[in-house]
């Protein structure tokens, strides 16, 4: 199973039945069945499931459908399958690979929570991957979209693999436009990170606790960093284009962004290159300021 896309759904029920075709339900260590797959199993037996096989027809997983069965293993997903409601497979502990289909579009909210995932590859047709779907998953070291250049842009939730700490593979759809926020806080292990041409935002605490970078490598087409986006203490590279910033300059790129802005507010084209490091050494020693704060500080240093 895992992420071999090859493998068919009847593939994928021979090999876990060693040859013979197992019908759905969930099954105990010894492939005794224990309910039918569209009944939930009687609490005092979901720790004995190890192997969930589900309808061949069926388009959404239900949520809460597998969560808590900490000794699952092995699960046989349908071919047309569509949605992964929330929670489906929260603290599926010992569940270290699944094979998602390439017909997949949704995976809502923690449906993969604290799992025991070590590597996922998220099929083309994904449009939507939401808050936390990947959260906490400890022992993930590689989360790989796979991409088609037909599909429209991709929507990434917030805290998408937050406190995933082994991750050391990040390869995103050419599709995402949005990093939100937390949505990589604490993937301690990430060292390189290249994102694709799409993305235009990185938010607040996208990166937090990312210790270990070394290089950020951005598309030419980024409109905005926040501030807070990487640890303000730390540094490393941050490439965009052909040009490369350390990364405790982002304040400054982020003020220039908003002195565009107040220039437009007060009916001033631009602000020459000069007057933007007139401003910026003006308020290098300030705190960080809130927009309307900045707008107030700088027109009176217009002024001056």
């Amino acid at each position: 199973m895992g992420n071999n896309n090859k493998l068919s759904y009847e593939e994928q029920v021979l090999k876990i039945g060693n040859g013979k075709m197992l019908e759905p339900g969930f099954y105990d260590k010894d492939m005794n069945k224990i309910a039918d797959i569209i009944e939930m199993p009687i609490i005092r037996k979901r720790d004995e499931v190890v192997v969930a096989i589900f309808e061949k027809d069926r388009t959404e997983i239900k949520a809460n459908q597998c969560n808590f069965m900490l000794h699952l293993k092995s699960v046989v997903l349908p071919d047309n399958l569509k949605v992964i409601q929330r929670e489906a497979f929260f603290l599926c502990q010992n569940l270290t690979e699944i094979n998602l289909p390439d017909s997949l579009e949704v995976i809502e909210e923690y449906a993969f929570q604290r799992s025991g995932l070590t590597a996922i590859t998220i099929p083309a047709a994904i449009c939507h991957i939401r808050d936390g779907a990947f959260l906490e998953c400890g022992d993930l070291e590689s989360f790989v979209m796979e991409d088609d250049s037909l599909r429209n842009p991709v929507f990434l939730g917030s805290e998408l693999v937050c406190g995933c700490y082994s991750l050391t593979k990040l390869v995103l759809s050419g599709h995402v436009t949005e990093i939100h926020q937390n949505a990589f806080l604490s993937c301690e292990s990430l060292t390189d990170v290249v994102l694709p041409d799409s993305v235009e935002r990185i938010e607040k605490d996208a990166f937090e606790n990312c210790y270990n970078l070394n290089t950020v490598q951005i598309g030419t087409n980024i409109k905005y960093i926040d501030q807070h986006a990487f640890n303000i203490e730390q540094t490393f590279d941050i490439i965009v284009g052909n040009n490369k910033i350390n990364s405790s300059d982002l304040r400054n790129l982020n003020m220039y962004d908003e002195l565009q802005i107040i220039a437009r507010e007060r009916n001033k084209i631009q602000f020459t290159d000069e007057e933007i490091d007139l401003i910026l050494s003006a308020l290098a020693d300030s705190p960080v300021y809130t927009s309307k704060e900045l707008v107030d500080r700088v027109w009176i240093k217009l002024r001056d």
